[in-house]
């Protein structure tokens, strides 16, 4: 009998976590201590990202530039070696990687469904935001010295696809961290620094690595590695408490208040304002509804990290009257990571705060727009045909992609565009601009001693 599909809502859990009982892995090890998950077959992972899937996100042209990065060893290499501009160069990326510099293409979810899928499984498990990174890593040279050593403020899961890799593990960490912590390369008395060796996970394709937050590790590949990161942000009662009051004390006039001053004029009552404050504080968080309010933190982080829906055509039948009008402004509802990426057959792929369509590239430069702006009027969209653009602005509506208003309250963002700005007959790059340079540079799979690996030439 046939594996299940990894795309099977069911088996995406499994796919992590076999042989072990997740009743067993939360009891022993979440927020407690690594774990190695071995004896799988190098396959384990096939199906959830294939060496053509990576060749894919390898070659396009659409990655924003704050979510891929590079590394010359253990350094990051100098952006603009395959970035220029902020912009993404593939042909770039391609020539550093075979020199031996390392990938990182971080909140890969964003642009893959079956990773999306993955991280919505375990969000779902653990009730945190769960964001994945795909890395591409070459064995560190004989001189670079001992591996970087760090540790996260989230739960990290190491998918390892494909090569091996060696993490070393170390004390000294801080318990149970918090993004709002001082940053872990901070220097001084209050630093953190890694302790002794405490453990050593080597992970071969097919294995699983968890490593709880605030763990000092260091990856040192021993072969070509491919391996997704999944980190877990855990949603904590600093958090909940920090949303809840906030929440109640913005609305408290008697909290915006100044500070009262003595009888003479020559200084400020603080006796008096810290038993006013104490008794505010008291009163707010007796009655703070800390349930409710773990609940929306919940569903509004997991929405900022993974959220995304089947590709899904634009445009519905669309009457007259559902029309928006040509001066309506609309933005952005958050500022999610959205994207752009056209096919070779020449229709493009869309993300739009978390929701992907297909649409023609002439749809595709119309909100490529309104995502390099952040906010334009309907009659502002590029291109000459209105009902087009009223089409496109209905259906974001719909999906909650965008909000309007009658008017403009304020000047929408500068465009980085401004200086050129996209029209719907604009040329987009696609994939195969490549097959027209006079030395092209595409993204190969080469099978080296029966192991899939990722080759850039």
């Amino acid at each position: 009998m046939p594996a299940p599909s990894i795309l099977h809502k069911g088996s995406l859990v499994d796919t992590i976590f076999k042989p072990i009982e997740l009743a067993a892995f939360t009891a022993e090890h979440w927020q407690q201590k690594p774990l190695l998950l071995g004896a799988r077959s190098a396959d384990h992972f096939g199906d959830l990202l294939t060496p053509a899937d990576i060749e894919r996100l390898l070659l396009d042209p659409c990655w924003p530039g704050e979510h891929l990065e590079l590394l010359s060893g253990a350094e990051p290499t100098p952006p603009d070696q395959y970035k220029p501009y902020g912009h993404v160069d593939p042909a770039a990326v391609a020539a550093c990687h075979q020199r031996g510099a390392s990938i990182i293409l971080r909140q890969a979810q964003l642009y893959h469904r079956k990773l999306r899928d993955m991280c919505t499984a375990v969000s779902n498990l653990f009730r945190c935001p769960t964001q994945a990174s795909l890395h591409l890593t070459h064995p560190l040279p004989e001189t670079q010295g001992p591996a970087p050593t760090n540790w996260l403020p989230q739960d990290l899961f190491v998918l390892q696809l494909m090569g091996t890799s060696r993490w070393q593990l170390h004390t000294g960490g801080p318990q149970f961290p918090h993004p709002h912590l001082p940053n872990r390369t901070a220097t001084g008395a209050d630093a953190y620094r890694p302790g002794e060796l405490s453990d050593t996970l080597c992970l071969q394709a097919g294995h699983t690595a968890y490593i709880p937050r605030g763990q000092f590790h260091a990856l040192e590949p021993q072969t070509y590695s491919v391996h997704i990161a999944l980190t877990v942000q855990a949603i904590t009662a600093y958090d909940v408490l920090a949303y809840a009051l906030d929440a109640q004390l913005r609305h408290d006039p008697a909290l915006r208040a100044a500070i009262p001053l003595t009888s003479d004029g020559s200084g400020l009552q603080l006796e008096t304002f810290e038993k006013q404050v104490h008794t505010l504080l008291t009163e707010h968080l007796l009655g703070a509804p800390l349930a409710q309010a773990a609940a929306t933190l919940l569903d509004q982080t997991a929405a900022r990290t993974h959220a995304g829906r089947p590709s899904q055509p634009l445009l519905p039948p669309l009457t007259a009257s559902q029309a928006p009008a040509p001066h309506t402004h609309v933005s952005l509802v958050t500022r999610l990571p959205s994207r752009t990426s056209c096919e070779i057959n020449g229709s493009c792929r869309v993300l739009v705060n978390g929701t992907e369509f297909q649409v023609p590239r002439a749809q595709a430069a119309m909100m490529d727009y309104l995502l390099t702006t952040g906010g334009c009027k309907v009659e502002e969209l590029p291109g000459d045909d209105l009902a087009l653009k009223q089409a496109i602005v209905q259906q974001l509506l719909n999906e909650g992609c965008i909000s309007a208003a009658p008017q403009a309250l304020e000047a929408p963002e500068v465009s980085q565009y401004d200086e050129a700005p996209l029209t719907a007959s604009a040329p987009v790059a696609t994939p195969n601009d490549a097959e027209t340079q006079s030395e092209p540079q595409v993204a190969q799979v080469a099978q080296v001693d029966e192991q899939a690996t990722v080759r850039v030439a």
